[in-house]
């Protein structure tokens, strides 16, 4: 049995060799390992909730304003746990640099290039 409790005092902290502030890609990359040792399976897409708040309209308004960023990884009995959190690092900025890209555009964009082929 365990005693004792999680404190405030309990923290992640990425190693400086990651050049990370955050421990976001962290936690994702050991979701992303723990459900490919879970299933089996090497290329996983997983759902990580972002922050649309980013236009002054939006800072003073009262709710709750989030996006699914979804991160997919491949992942092999040869994949290096560093490696792992640099790509979901790198996925993860991806994601936040398209994260307001408007569904009605993509779908418009999505049916042109249907349409041209």
């Amino acid at each position: 049995v365990c005693k004792g409790t999680l404190t405030s005092s309990f923290k992640i902290r990425p190693p400086p060799s990651l050049r990370i502030n955050t421990t976001s890609p962290i936690l994702a990359s050991c979701f992303n390992i723990f459900l490919w040792k879970l299933t089996g399976r090497e290329d996983n897409v997983i759902a990580m909730p972002s922050s649309l708040r980013k236009h002054k309209i939006l800072k003073e308004a009262f709710g709750f304003y989030v996006n699914s960023l979804f991160l997919r990884d491949k992942l092999s009995k040869k994949s290096n746990f560093f490696d792992t959190v640099k790509r979901t690092q790198a996925a993860i900025k991806k994601g936040l640099y398209h994260n307001e890209y408007n569904i009605d555009e993509l779908i418009n964009t999505l049916k042109n290039k249907k349409c041209k082929s």
